[in-house]
């Protein structure tokens, strides 16, 4: 396994003093530090927050896939990358590109599952670099459309169930459900019960769904999968009730896995069997292991 890092406490990596042109500072100047907090990661990008130690200084930012990194210096890489934008000085001040003070933001332009670290730095009216380059601590951005919902775990829940061709839970048995990816435990189903908000709403061309928000506010959502009798037709109920595979395998006589079931019309969920009519399929919903948490030692 990839070799990973916490991310969720302020940290920085100051590389070695960089020999700049026209450089500023004094010998007798204080350095000044980045502290760099990342958070709220998603498969494209990430929240974030600057603080440089000296509120006077000018600085820029720039995310860095940390491949990168291993043929070139943060140096190298800012100095390409002015190059290649032709840009001033002006341009950049303009436009938001250069900060003082404390700053945070927003940033979707990353590419999913990337090891990536965020490089802040000084810079003077030549865009040259100005001391030191801080690095935050790598992190990754998620697999694509998985959420990370603030659960103890850490574990990833896949934002919607397995669709069809026309966007509706697709219905399939527990085997063709682990072809798809790793289905939930029924310990992992009960953390997501014991930590989400549930949302009861209703769409115009889907129909009702439930709606789970983590601690961390963001959420996922399940589409009701209907009950089928042996007809193969929509069970009265059905259109109000939502079955989906659990990993979780329980009974004495016959074994069969767990699902977990919500009732749209009622409010209600729970754990038990597969509904008799069903035709021993249900709906999917996958998790994935969160790459910028270590998991214990067992």
């Amino acid at each position: 396994m990839k070799k990973i890092f916490s991310i969720f406490a302020a940290a920085f990596i100051l590389f070695g003093a960089v020999s700049c042109k026209n450089k500023k500072d004094e010998p007798s100047a204080p350095k000044t530090t980045f502290t760099i907090d990342i958070s709220n990661i998603t498969y494209d990008g990430c929240d974030f927050i600057i603080t440089p130690s000296d509120n006077t200084v000018e600085y820029m930012r720039m995310f860095m896939p940390t491949e990168q990194l291993e043929n070139n210096t943060p140096v190298e890489i800012v100095e390409s990358k002015f190059s290649d934008l032709e840009v001033v000085y002006t341009d950049l001040k303009n436009h938001g590109q250069i900060h003082q003070g404390r700053y945070g933001d927003t940033y979707t332009d990353l590419i999913e599952d990337t090891e990536y670290v965020l490089a802040v730095f000084r810079i003077d009216e030549n865009l040259n670099i100005v001391g030191d380059v801080a690095l935050s601590k790598s992190f990754y951005t998620l697999p694509s459309g998985y959420a990370d919902l603030g659960l103890p775990s850490g574990i990833l829940w896949k934002s919607y169930e397995v669709d069809d061709e026309n966007k509706f839970p697709l219905l399939m048995t527990y085997t063709e459900a682990q072809d798809k990816g790793t289905v939930p435990t029924r310990e992992q189903w009960d953390e997501l019960l014991k930590y989400c908000a549930l949302t009861w709403q209703e769409s115009a061309k889907y129909g009702p769904y439930l709606v789970l928000t983590g601690p961390n506010e963001n959420h996922i959502s399940l589409y009701n999968t209907g009950k089928y009798g042996t007809d193969g037709k929509l069970a009265d109920n059905g259109a109000y009730r939502g079955y989906y595979w659990t990993a979780t395998q329980s009974g004495s006589v016959m074994i069969q896995n767990d699902v977990f079931y919500y009732y749209w019309d009622t409010k209600e969920t729970g754990f038990g069997k597969k509904p008799y009519a069903s035709q021993n399929v249900c709906g999917a919903i996958l998790v994935t292991d969160n790459p910028n948490i270590v998991p214990p030692v067992r």
